[in-house]
């Protein structure tokens, strides 16, 4: 049992990573085309609104995390911000230097930003 849980907590992590990258997607477009907002901007809520669902599932789920919250939702955070400034980062440069579009922007996203955070949500987030 033991030998399966680093693909356990991958798969997991996968299937939490789907929920919040629907969030994202849900809200971003919700608020990109349905209030006008700023792209950057749009990604941006959409990001600390998926936050919410990946660390309650993660901590809970994936990790089955026993530590204390005052230890382990700091670090969560600071790796989640880190991720989210990645995250506006690759929408401003896609979208206002390279003339991307958003969606393209979303998909660089999409294929960067979870392995790094599996990664460091692993190795420092929930231990």
């Amino acid at each position: 049992m033991t030998a399966l849980k680093p693909l356990t907590e991958i798969l997991r992590f996968g299937v939490v990573g789907c929920l919040a990258t629907g969030t994202h997607l849900g809200v971003f477009f919700v608020v990109y085309r349905g209030l006008h907002l700023h792209p950057t901007l749009a990604t941006t809520i959409a990001f600390a609104c998926a936050v919410g669902v990946s660390y309650t599932m993660n901590r809970r789920w994936t990790f089955r995390a026993t530590g204390n919250h005052v230890r382990q939702l700091p670090r969560f955070l600071a790796i989640a911000v880190g991720c989210a400034v990645l995250n506006a980062s690759i929408m401003h440069v896609g979208v206002e230097i390279f003339n991307w579009s958003p969606t393209v922007c979303l998909g660089i996203i999409m294929l960067t930003l979870p392995g790094l955070s599996f990664g460091l949500q692993k190795r420092w987030g929930f231990r």
